[in-house]
């Protein structure tokens, strides 16, 4: 059945030059957010697919053009552009000729590199046994220019396998020639040699050679003047809004039971003998002893944990805590710089404390606004795996740790923010949790599809989720103590029944004795 695809606003511009040349924008100012991209993988696909169709209905147009000859199209970009331009020349047989730089990389070397932005990476693409010279098996022998700079964050030496893959398979064809590789002086960009380059390559296959590379002087033109509509944009809606529409046609509700083999499939559960505790540095502080931890979640990944406990007396509560940190940027807006604190003050209440981080890679996590750790979630999903699932697992190991520590089953948990769902998937698969507190947690999973913006949304992304549960389902049967529930821009909402709301100026004090009693 034909993909019915709605219409998103998107911009074109037209020069004339030697031909016909379209200019492209498929994303729109808010279609830039990060919610977009991210919002379509909790859906289990990605926005390339708007943007591919968007480089679609640009052929269209061109096609419309009386001064346009149909069999002689190609297709250029660089960077994001050069993603979308090679998806194209792959997947849209009237495309003749291509080239790309700035975006052909074998992700043997972008892996732990510069791994492309979402919309410039296929879900489980890894997973599935390809990598981006796969891509040109599709068209081959199509006329291809690979490009790349010297300077660029994808460097030559990732993009030089690909071409070599695909150079072998053109060979195979009797096509050695149709396909070259192109290094270019400077930084991540498109610079006068590349240009001339492309030039090049697009005479030679669309005009017969006729013509010179050779960059002349050409007369700019404003963007004003370049418009083919009125407006610049040619009708339609925000990509978010598009993606909210698919949201509700594919929205496929299942029960709890379809989610805890969901859960389970993806790796949550802790099923194995609890990890032995190598004991680190220790000391006392403000009538706390606090002690440093580390054990291993599974083979390889090893954690690193707190216990906190009252300097006198025996504790009468256990508490796991989702460790959170200060991140180095003044827009980080969550009600608490970190967990230490709080951490002593549940001590100091008579509970043992474990605060642990999952697994993570703090190199990657930038704290800018919105993104959360994207690089380390993106590279799960790409071979196949999901970053919060395994976090969740973390939690169930440290969980385990906690009990043993304690010497008793009932454990407690408190999670802030996103992470908040880490801990409401751990107990789906678990029921020996006496309670969850969730702090400043996003209420509902649907809102996320309903603004262009979103903040930290990846470290939950897990993709095809959307599609059939919420946060409501999450919790059910679990005993949850869910304190000013926030939107997808750390805002608290009203929610409805069932939330604590801080009153102003109330610190944790109450909500600590709400928690433990």
């Amino acid at each position: 059945m034909p993909l019915r695809w709605p219409r998103v606003r998107k911009s074109f511009h037209v020069c004339f030059l030697t031909g016909v040349l379209l200019h492209c924008s498929p994303l729109s100012p808010l279609a830039q957010a990060q919610e977009p991209r991210l919002s379509i993988l909790t859906l289990g696909q990605s926005v390339a697919r708007y943007f591919i169709f968007d480089g679609q209905r640009a052929l269209d147009y061109l096609q419309s053009r009386a001064d346009v000859d149909p069999a002689r199209i190609g297709v250029t970009g660089c960077s994001g552009g050069g993603a979308i331009a090679t998806y194209l020349a792959a997947l849209d047989e009237r495309i003749k000729v291509a080239t790309a730089g700035c975006f052909i990389s074998t992700f043997r070397q972008l892996f732990t590199g510069a791994t492309p932005d979402s919309e410039m990476s296929l879900p489980r693409f890894l997973a599935s046994g390809l990598d981006q010279a796969d891509l040109f098996s599709l068209r081959a022998p199509l006329p291809f220019l690979m490009m790349a700079t010297e300077e660029d964050y994808f460097p030559p030496a990732a993009a030089r396998p690909v071409y070599e893959e695909a150079r072998r398979l053109y060979a195979l064809l009797g096509a050695e020639d149709r396909v070259k590789f192109h290094v270019g002086p400077g930084p991540h960009g498109t610079p006068r040699e590349a240009r001339e380059e492309i030039y090049g390559w697009l005479i030679r296959w669309l005009k017969d050679g006729r013509g010179s590379p050779v960059e002349e002087p050409v007369k700019l033109y404003t963007n004003l003047e370049l418009r083919v509509t009125a407006s610049g944009n040619v009708g339609g809606r925000f990509l978010y809004e598009a993606i909210l529409d698919e949201y509700r046609a594919r929205r496929a509700p299942r029960d709890r039971a379809a989610l805890v083999a969901e859960l389970r499939r993806r790796g949550v559960p802790f099923a194995s003998a609890t990890p032995a505790v190598k004991a680190g540095a220790a000391e006392e502080r403000n009538g706390v002893r606090v002690e440093t931890v580390r054990f291993d979640s599974e083979p390889g990944i090893e954690l690193t944990g707190r216990f906190y406990r009252p300097a006198t007396g025996t504790p009468r509560r256990a508490v796991l805590m989702v460790e959170e940190q200060r991140l180095p940027v003044p827009l980080y807006v969550q009600r608490s710089a970190a967990t230490a604190p709080l951490a002593e003050a549940m001590a100091r209440a008579g509970a043992l404390v474990l605060e642990v981080a999952p697994r993570d890679s703090p190199a990657a996590h930038e704290g800018r606004p919105f993104l959360g750790n994207w690089v380390t979630n993106e590279r799960a999903d790409l071979i196949g795996r999901n970053l919060a699932a395994l976090r969740a697992h973390d939690l169930l190991v440290g969980a385990a740790v906690l009990r043993a520590r304690a010497g008793f089953p009932e454990v407690r948990a408190y999670g802030r923010g996103v992470k908040g769902v880490w801990l409401l998937m751990a107990a789906a698969v678990d029921d020996g949790w006496k309670k969850l507190w969730l702090d400043r947690t996003p209420a509902r999973l649907a809102t996320l599809f309903e603004s262009p913006y979103a903040s930290f949304a990846f470290d939950i992304m897990v993709p095809g989720f959307a599609r059939h549960w919420d946060f409501d389902v999450l919790r059910e049967g679990a005993a949850v103590y869910w304190s000013d529930p926030t939107n997808w821009m750390n805002q608290v909402i009203d929610a409805g029944a069932g939330y604590r709301y801080r009153v102003t100026g109330e610190g944790d004090a109450p909500l600590i004795e709400e928690f433990l009693r």
